[in-house]
């Protein structure tokens, strides 16, 4: 019986630690905020809730990230942050990439499918 104790509180040890790997690691986090600093074109229009924002508008992005998840907003760029009304742009879960780790490749081929970094 104490073996059996040992053994389910073993396999109980090892689930918990293997739950806690992030999908993101704290450097990934800060690497994702540089996108924030960028001007980018829309490539299609965006329509998550009022209001939308239409093909070609200049944006910026704001990027938000969970345990298990990665969201990007755009706002207009000609309005601050602050007074903008965000739509959300991408969502993405770890079971969008492989491995469900992420992969800023990955996750850059996805925002830039819709909408691109303006030239400067």
């Amino acid at each position: 019986m104490k073996n059996f104790k040992t053994g389910v509180f073993l396999i109980l040890i090892f689930f918990v630690a293997g739950s806690c790997a992030s999908f993101l690691e704290k450097k990934q986090i800060k690497a994702l905020k540089l996108y924030e600093s960028k001007n980018y074109i829309l490539k299609q229009d965006t329509k998550f809730r009022e209001p939308s924002l239409k093909k070609g508008q200049e944006v910026k992005v704001y990027i938000i990230t969970g345990k298990d998840f990665v969201k990007v907003y755009c706002y207009p760029a000609s309005t601050s942050f602050l007074k903008s009304d965000r739509t959300l742009l991408l969502y993405l879960f770890e079971d969008d990439f492989e491995k469900k780790k992420f992969n800023s490749q990955a996750f850059e081929d996805k925002l830039y499918s819709l909408a691109e970094p303006k030239a400067e």
